[in-house]
């Protein structure tokens, strides 16, 4: 897909890989490249993201998401567990961490965060 970007043009493709290897998991596998041409210089950005669902059973499941961006060094993790306790009211569990990843093999922690979010249904 090509077309404008800012002052210049985009040139984007991705392939999108997915296996439900049963009801209970599913993998995605996703790679993003774009082109880029600016007047102040061209560039190419790599984003690989991998999914990773698991529904225990239809009120309890998890996710995890993985995402690396080769132009920022960056690598990112996000799990998420998720409870539904009643209908339309859910209790989540999520975990995010960032890491510099000049290379795979050289990595450092920037940033993480636990979140905790309730949700409840009043019906009146």
């Amino acid at each position: 897909m090509k077309g404008d970007f800012y002052d210049g043009t985009r040139l984007s493709s991705f392939t999108d890989v997915i296996v439900r290897a049963s009801r209970h998991l599913r993998f995605d596998t996703i790679w993003v490249r774009d082109g880029i041409d600016l007047p102040s210089g061209s560039f190419v950005s790599n984003i690989i993201r991998q999914r990773i669902g698991v529904s225990v059973t239809p009120n309890l499941s998890t996710n995890t998401y993985l995402q690396y961006n080769d132009l920022g060094d960056l690598l990112s993790l996000n799990l998420r567990f998720n409870w539904i306790y009643r209908p339309g009211s859910d209790v989540f569990l999520i975990f995010n961490q960032n890491w510099r990843a000049p290379s795979l093999g050289n990595l450092s922690v920037s940033d993480r965060a636990v979140i905790l979010k309730l949700t409840y249904l009043l019906q009146i």
